[in-house]
């Protein structure tokens, strides 16, 4: 991938990106999301070279993607910061609403991290139930503190 193309959704289909979520693997992240790329999968750094998730939404909202899934991956052993993917996936998405307040944007992110030896497809879509939106004020779904339920098992 070089960067321009971020997954191959087009208008009406659903976007799929990985996110790489630390800085000491953002170059394995993106090699390793580079072979992932011929199933459909985009590839974003949250820290360090590459992309950013911004830019990357901002690319699928060009295209006129209204529905992107998101899956975190790391090549770290221990807990990431997966609580960080949702809150700068619902920055963007609140920030999209004020300039586009009749776009229809969906974003679900993975409750499974994508680890060494798995894949995005291994994660299956019921890790991908959590959508990141769903108001833009104080009382919307996002301000709700998640269940304990609805957590990221690397948090546990």
């Amino acid at each position: 991938m070089d960067g321009t193309d971020f997954g191959m959704a087009g208008a009406g289909a659903t976007g799929r990106l990985l996110v790489g979520l630390t800085f000491p693997d953002a170059g394995e992240c993106a090699a390793r999301a580079a072979a992932f790329a011929a199933g459909g999968w985009g590839h974003a750094q949250m820290q360090g070279d590459g992309v950013s998730l911004h830019a990357a939404l901002d690319g699928f909202a060009e295209r006129g993607v209204r529905r992107v899934d998101l899956m975190g991956m790391t090549t770290l052993d221990g807990p990431v910061p997966l609580s960080w993917l949702r809150r700068v996936a619902g920055a963007w998405l609140r920030e999209r609403r004020e300039t586009e307040p009749d776009g229809e944007f969906v974003l679900r992110v993975c409750r499974h991290v994508l680890r060494p030896g798995e894949t995005p497809e291994g994660a299956g879509d019921a890790g991908r139930e959590d959508a990141v939106g769903g108001g833009v004020g104080r009382r919307g779904l996002w301000n709700r503190r998640p269940d304990r339920r609805n957590r990221s098992r690397d948090r546990r």
